[in-house]
């Protein structure tokens, strides 16, 4: 496929702008130029018959669930305990970094001391295999 075919004929463009500078004359002077377009309504008239495009009903599954489990939003709307406690100081800061360093170390040795007792049982069973 040659790219000849893709180019325009000079010819080809004296005819689209003498149509178009006859266009614009005739816009100008005030008469009126109808042109059809086609609507998709149209086009897909014959898809009508299994189209349904009336009121969609669609049920509140979120009501069913909150009758399933007893659900009340109200009783939560002024609820905000959680957020009463959010301010603290630099001292309540550091006690709650102290006591969490604490408990992580503890937990760390007591799996260390875990792994200790399984290694040891594990001796001890391959010495009485033996």
């Amino acid at each position: 496929m040659s790219s000849d075919r893709m180019k325009p004929r000079s010819g080809d463009w004296a005819v689209m702008t003498d149509f178009l500078q006859e266009a614009a004359i005739t816009l100008s002077s005030g008469s009126s130029v109808t042109c059809r377009i086609e609507s998709d309504d149209e086009y897909d008239s014959e898809l009508d018959d299994f189209i349904d495009d009336g009121p969609e009903e669609t049920e509140d599954y979120s009501k069913h669930i909150r009758e399933i489990f007893g659900y009340d939003k109200s009783k939560y709307n002024d609820f905000d305990e959680d957020d009463e406690c959010m301010e603290s100081n630099f001292g309540q800061v550091l006690k709650e970094e102290f006591n969490s360093a604490k408990i992580g170390i503890m937990e760390d040795l007591e799996d260390i001391k875990m792994e200790q007792m399984e290694k040891r049982k594990k001796m001890m069973k391959k010495k009485k295999l033996k």
